[in-house]
């Protein structure tokens, strides 16, 4: 299924939001100059993160959680991440932009579908 990373009870859905958030506090890290503020961002992202994990064994499953194509996903998440949170405007707001768009033209497309029952 395409949307199966979005289903909350998916492993998909918890190691993204978990990669996203560990790609943040991956980019905080490794900016040169790190105030005291900064580094809470730090301790916040991969707190997020670790909790996102444990959610995505313990909701779905540790059956569904051993899937090689969830390694790939996850690593995939982390570079996503980290590119989004390190060059916010060159890379998040055209990302975000675009995946507003695909989206948007996604649910028009598939709007006339029926679902299967």
């Amino acid at each position: 299924m395409i949307f199966d990373w979005l289903n909350v009870s998916s492993p998909f859905f918890w190691c993204s939001v978990g990669s996203i958030f560990l790609g943040a506090a991956v980019s905080r890290i490794s900016r040169s100059a790190l105030g005291r503020e900064r580094w809470t961002f730090v301790y916040l992202y991969l707190t997020v993160a670790v909790a996102a994990g444990a959610a995505g064994v313990f909701v779905p499953g540790p059956q569904d959680f051993l899937d090689i194509r969830l390694a790939y996903f996850s690593a995939a998440c982390v570079v996503l991440g980290f590119a989004c949170f390190r060059f916010a405007v060159s890379v998040g707001v055209p990302l975000l932009l675009l995946s507003a768009v695909a989206l948007a033209i996604l649910g028009i497309s598939l709007r006339g579908w029926l679902p299967l029952q």
